[in-house]
């Protein structure tokens, strides 16, 4: 639904039910659709217009992949980036980090970890995508990690190098 254009949604108004109730019901779900589209609009335009003054959300949009919406949703979550010590510190936070099991010696990495702010890690990690097809240096770095692992574990090691930059 998100992608319908107004040309579609005119054809949809447009259909005939030989059932009364099946009309309204598509009626119903065709006002919802536009009521939502309608507050989304609002709160974008209410977001461009906050982001003029706000000093940290344009110095987040400066960093590839990170547009108005993720850099809202970096500085709502972070609220203080320099309440992290370090890179780790956050990336460990954000879930960017290697689930680790240790028994005396033995010590087994595992995928990342489940201590997260799922939220943040998925759009870190849909940043870092945006990241690779717009930065030739994130480019470059890409390509060179997915000679060696697969393309989803590359780009974890990209929205790393993105957190650095944040």
């Amino acid at each position: 639904m998100k992608h319908w254009s107004g040309n579609f949604i005119t054809i949809l108004e447009e259909i005939a039910f030989s059932v009364e109730t099946d009309r309204f019901i598509l009626d119903e779900h065709i006002s919802e659709l536009k009521h939502i589209r309608k507050k989304l609009l609002l709160l974008l335009r209410e977001m461009r217009y906050i982001s003029k003054d706000a000093p940290t959300i344009k110095l987040l949009q400066t960093i590839s992949g990170i547009g108005l919406i993720t850099a809202f949703a970096l500085y709502t979550e972070l609220v203080d980036i320099h309440r992290f010590r370090s890179l780790d510190h956050l990336c460990g936070f954000i879930g960017l980090v290697p689930s680790t099991h240790s028994s005396g010696t033995k010590e087994i990495t595992c995928g990342m970890s489940n201590r997260q702010n799922k939220f943040l890690r998925r759009i870190i990690i849909e940043a870092a995508w945006v990241g690779v097809r717009k930065d030739p240096a994130l480019t470059a770095a890409y390509n060179t990690l997915i000679r060696r692992m697969s393309k989803q574990r590359a780009i974890v090691r990209i929205a790393k190098k993105l957190t650095n930059r944040i």
